[in-house]
């Protein structure tokens, strides 16, 4: 597109143009002082992904991980990696698309610590900030995933929240927690160390609609984070449990 030569006038009236004059897409001549420029869409949004660094970040050597993904079947479009302490990261210049952004916090071994993840939507063309939680705190000591079988999903199964229970290997409920279904992982502390199992289950509203078995006994101790793996919960129908503890 032909740009005309700006004299001070124009550039600082060019400055003061909100970010929504200048997104509209469309062709913007001011006239000032005898002087005129035209103006295209030079810009793409920006996405500034921000944490509490310190309620999240436990360690220096922790860093953020943090993906863009689109598409159907989603695929990575960015990635960004940045020290956990610096508190934010920025995407810069991306498309006016929806994505679809997950992050988390990988321990100085590579554990993944706690994740978030959330849908936005771009394509008004403006900047967006993105404040997430990794829902890890410096007392938590075990992180545990979950998946559905039989081809179910939070969305299949119009899951509202999950629970997750922990127990003594001899079965007796010490600790059970509120969950969202989409969490990519989930961290938090048992009281007291010893051995444990987990097991989880998915609501929709006050009812449940799949559960998992107890997965094997692990040592949970202080100042460390034991990974319980992945539990399967499956659509168990009339079979399900009741909603209690």
């Amino acid at each position: 597109m032909m740009m005309f030569e700006a004299s001070p006038s124009c550039r600082t009236l060019e400055s003061s143009l909100s970010r929504g004059e200048r997104w509209t897409g469309v062709v913007i001549a001011l006239a000032v002082g005898g002087c005129m420029r035209i103006y295209p869409d030079p810009e793409l949004p920006d996405i500034v992904v921000e944490w509490f660094a310190d309620f999240d970040c436990s360690a220096d050597g922790e860093r953020v991980v943090a993906s863009l993904s689109t598409g159907d079947p989603a695929g990575e479009v960015d990635r960004a990696t940045v020290p956990c302490r610096d508190g934010s990261l920025r995407f810069t210049d991306v498309a006016r698309v929806q994505y679809h952004l997950s992050a988390h916090v990988e321990s100085t071994s590579g554990a993944v610590r706690g994740g978030y993840d959330t849908d936005i939507d771009l394509r008004d063309g403006l900047n967006e900030r993105v404040s997430v939680f990794f829902g890890g705190t410096r007392i938590d000591n075990f992180r545990v995933a979950w998946a559905f079988d039989m081809g179910a999903s939070c969305e299949t199964l119009f899951v509202t929240s999950m629970m997750v229970r922990a127990s003594t290997s001899s079965g007796e409920l010490v600790s059970l927690w509120g969950a969202s279904c989409k969490a990519p992982v989930f961290m938090n502390a048992i009281p007291s160390p010893g051995m444990f199992t987990l097991s989880a289950r998915a609501y929709a509203g006050n009812a449940v609609v799949a559960s998992s078995l107890e997965s094997p006994p692990f040592a949970v101790t202080p100042d460390m984070i034991t990974d319980f793996g992945t539990l399967t919960l499956s659509p168990c129908g009339a079979a399900c449990p009741p909603p209690g503890l």
